[in-house]
């Protein structure tokens, strides 16, 4: 019985394998004959492109020069219209492309937009975040208390509303309740700086106008002597009735290139000519630190203007060259210190522009830091490549600030002993 099986089982192995081979020799066979048939098939279709073309040559060598005309004008049409075809889809998918590329670049733009403002932002309160802390610091170590922030046109405003009077009648209500004394030539300067001060910002872009052209009338002192606030070994007054601003400050850079001895200080101040009513001209007089902003059209922030007092300095220190600085004194330190740190490249940028009118672009988006020079603390902006020194200011004493272009001006004056106070 287990060799009947066994011999069973080999019959089977033998028909499967033959099997096996009869489907294989039947798809080789199938195969052959699909590769013969696809040759055929393009031979056949080489010969029928062949025909055709032997028949449209006949065709032409059996045509007349009119029927061989229209054919090619035929021609020459389809041909034009499949270029214009393609040059079409070409245009078609350049401007699809130029589109999304434009796209993509305005998103890019608002995004960087976007990221400037909230960077200007971040950088705002940072400085205001310093400015809080080094007042709270100074004040604190001082002792002393920051007054509560308000403007003169506030306060002027406030009188006006709640006492009916003009500007006219404070000014004379304000005189009249002072007490009889000697005058006192920097009090009434600043009260007159601060009257033109407010009437300019009620006035408008009109009054500006106006104040250009009658600054004298309004924002002058007389002052029968006058003294620098450092030693200078020179003092230049110019007179400056009916000058514009460009002749004001051309007038003082004219006087500054002049040649003097060296470590000589020059200094500048500015004088008018008031005019009366009936149109005589008055005593020669003294032009304040607001009256000498305004007349050169130097716009600062009003939280730096309105704390101005009236003494300044225009001058310069002769080294090689001559280096122009200017000084202006405030009456209130912790305003003015935060009103710098808050607006240093404009307050600068305005003050320098005297003596640099390419100042402005110069500490464009450049930054402050804090350095010192011979134990004073200054504010210093330089070019972190070459390392030039662009601008810097310094506080000589709480109500006196220096500004100028070289660190050699205040290393002189410090030499000198400061301050004429």
């Amino acid at each position: 019985m287990a060799r009947a099986r066994q011999a069973m089982a080999g019959q089977d192995y033998d028909q499967q394998k033959k099997r096996k081979q009869a489907e294989l020799a039947k798809r080789r066979e199938e195969a052959a004959a699909a590769m013969l048939g696809q040759k055929q098939r393009e031979k056949n279709e080489n010969q029928d492109r062949e025909l055709l073309k032997a028949r449209a040559a006949a065709a032409k060598a059996m045509e007349t020069p009119e029927q061989k005309r229209k054919r090619e004008l035929a021609e020459n049409q389809a041909r034009n219209h499949a270029l214009a075809e393609k040059r079409l889809a070409e245009l078609k998918t350049q401007a699809e492309t130029e589109e999304k590329l434009k796209l993509t670049e305005h998103k890019d733009a608002k995004q960087q937009e976007i990221e400037a403002k909230k960077k200007h932002e971040e950088e705002y309160l940072a400085r205001l975040k310093a400015s809080n802390d080094l007042i709270e610091k100074i004040t604190s170590r001082d002792r002393v208390k920051t007054s509560p922030y308000h403007t003169l046109r506030t306060d002027i405003d406030k009188t006006v509303s709640t006492e009916n009077l003009s500007l006219t009648d404070i000014a004379l209500k304000q005189k009249k309740t002072e007490p009889a004394k000697k005058p006192d030539n920097k009090k009434t300067l600043k009260y007159l700086a601060g009257i033109m001060t407010v009437g300019i910002l009620l006035a408008g872009g009109s009054g500006l106008v106006y104040f250009t052209n009658n600054y004298l009338r309004q924002t002058t002192i007389t002052a029968p002597a006058y003294e620098p606030l450092v030693p200078a070994n020179l003092n230049k007054k110019l007179e400056v009735t009916g000058l514009s601003p460009a002749q004001i400050i051309g007038t003082i850079n004219r006087e500054i290139i002049k040649d003097r001895p060296s470590d000589a200080i020059l200094n500048i101040y500015l004088t008018g000519k008031l005019v009366t009513a009936d149109g005589q001209e008055s005593q020669e007089s003294f032009l304040g630190a607001s009256a000498v902003l305004t007349a050169m059209n130097l716009d600062t922030p009003t939280d730096f203007h309105h704390f101005l007092e009236p003494e300044y300095m225009l001058g310069a220190y002769q080294s090689e060259t001559a280096r122009p600085f200017i000084i202006v004194t405030t009456k209130s330190f912790e305003n003015t210190f935060s009103a710098l740190l808050n607006y240093e490249n404009e307050i600068v940028g305005a003050l320098l522009k005297i003596f640099d009118p390419s100042i402005d672009s110069q500490l464009k988006g450049m930054a402050f830091s804090d350095q010192i020079i011979n134990n004073i603390d200054i504010r210093l902006a330089e070019n972190q490549t070459t390392g030039e020194t662009i601008a810097l200011y310094a506080f000589l004493d709480r109500q006196t600030i220096i500004f100028t272009q070289d660190r050699e001006v205040i290393e002189y004056i410090v030499r000198l002993g400061g301050l004429n106070r």
